[in-house]
């Protein structure tokens, strides 16, 4: 049969991603949802539809009846053809390296559908960052080629045997070659227990695995405007993260963000090199004044930090002691500055035997964010775990490269710079 070039991309949309509705497949095809790409979409449909290799499920969503299509089997056996994908060949999904399944994992699952809707949402946004970069620096790939079988030890009364068990994220990324991050899709809908579950699962994986797989797992949830219901959600999914994670708390970065904020997390993300260096100098300008009585920001070895990305800091001088004062990136809602605070704070002992930091008589901890967070406050679950005063922890917060604005963890400005004046820090209680 012919179809079109367009009718191909539609047919290739829903291969790839195990179904759509019409705006999705519009975004795949064009790049917009606007009513002519979305009429365009509607008739390659309509094409693949009369050709037999097109069904659709009816869904009652957001007060309306919508359509959502999927590849007939007959489709499924067009589309192995036209990939050329042997029978049985399994791929990495990475790509266009696509695996040979049976029909039912090609299905959406009925059940689960806002779930797989949402999880469309993310690899649709996961698609218009590969397609402007390279496989080495951004791919991803869904849950069926994320999933994986794996034997790890399992305890049974007061025997200990070997077990079969099977990871499956709903989706992976793969970062510039060296950073593959766990993909959750958050509907809010699983207990703390399910959630303590889960990362128990994580933690038994990691155990298994000789070289650490992730280095972040990523919950993605539905777009809400109240920022209530989303810190709610964080402290529980935190907890459930401590309680289940073990070890593993120490090393992977867990974060939260909404499906409206994919997109700048995972482009920051893929420039992270280039971030820190615009970090770094935004910190060397605020320094760079008369008053300041103190260092040049310097970067601390790496093996103070469990991230291995470079742990930023200054000092003030004053006849009672210096200021050690040591920046932490926040993203929002995520754990790795506050474990980084936890293990500067265990590991100060050992600092202060450098000749560098013998006079040091404080630590003072600075959260650095473009924007502050609202995960950011005393309540936090790990703010609470370093068991650092809130009084010593700070937020910078970077209005521009020249402004900058510093707060408590209340919120409560600091009309005082504390880097300024090194008495006026250690009056930081």
């Amino acid at each position: 049969m012919h179809l079109s070039p367009k009718e191909l991309m539609v047919f290739e949309g829903l291969f790839k991603f195990r179904g759509g509705r019409v705006d999705d497949l519009s975004m795949y095809v064009y790049g917009k949802r606007n009513k002519s790409s979305i009429n365009n979409t509607y008739r390659s449909l309509r094409t693949l539809r009369n050709n037999g290799l097109l069904e659709a499920h009816s869904m009652f969503l957001q007060g309306e009846t919508k359509h959502f299509y999927f590849l007939s089997k007959e489709g499924i056996e067009l589309a192995n053809i036209r990939f050329d994908i042997p029978e049985g060949y399994v791929g990495t999904g990475y790509g266009n390296d696509h695996g040979d399944f049976a029909y039912s994992l090609y299905k959406p699952p009925q059940r689960l559908l806002k779930h797989h809707l949402l999880t469309i949402e993310f690899l649709l946004q996961c698609h218009s960052i590969a397609s402007k970069t390279d496989e080495h620096t951004f791919s991803y790939r869904d849950n069926r080629y994320a999933s994986k079988i794996f034997i790890s030890e399992d305890v049974k009364g007061k025997e200990t045997y070997e077990r079969t068990f099977r990871m499956r994220p709903d989706a992976e990324i793969r970062i510039n070659s060296n950073e593959q991050w766990a993909i959750e899709i958050d509907l809010a809908s699983e207990s703390s227990a399910a959630l303590t579950e889960k990362f128990k699962s994580y933690a038994r994986y990691l155990r298994a695995e000789e070289d650490l797989p992730y280095t972040t797992i990523l919950f993605v949830a539905p777009y809400r405007e109240r920022v209530d219901t989303l810190k709610r959600r964080w402290e529980t999914i935190q907890e459930a993260f401590i309680k289940g994670m073990g070890e593993f708390t120490d090393v992977i970065n867990l974060r939260y963000i909404q499906s409206n904020d994919v997109q700048r997390t995972l482009t920051d993300a893929i420039h992270s090199k280039d971030y820190e260096k615009r970090k770094l100098t935004t910190l060397q300008q605020l320094l760079f004044n008369d008053a300041y009585n103190g260092t040049e920001v310097f970067t601390i070895d790496k093996g103070f930090n469990y991230f291995h990305k470079p742990t930023f800091a200054s000092m003030t001088y004053g006849k009672e002691g210096d200021v050690l004062f040591v920046y932490h990136n926040i993203e929002g809602y995520e754990t790795s500055p506050w474990i980084s605070i936890e293990n500067m704070e265990n590991h100060f002992g050992y600092l202060k035997k450098s000749p560098d930091f013998t006079n040091v008589k404080k630590l003072v901890h600075i959260l650095f964010a473009h924007e502050v967070p609202s995960s950011i406050s005393t309540d936090h679950v790990f703010s609470k775990r370093t068991g650092v005063p809130a009084d010593r922890m700070l937020i910078l917060h970077t209005e521009n490269d020249k402004s900058a604005t510093f707060a408590r963890l209340t919120g409560e400005v600091i009309s005082l710079n504390p880097l300024i004046h090194v008495d006026e820090a250690l009056a930081i209680r």
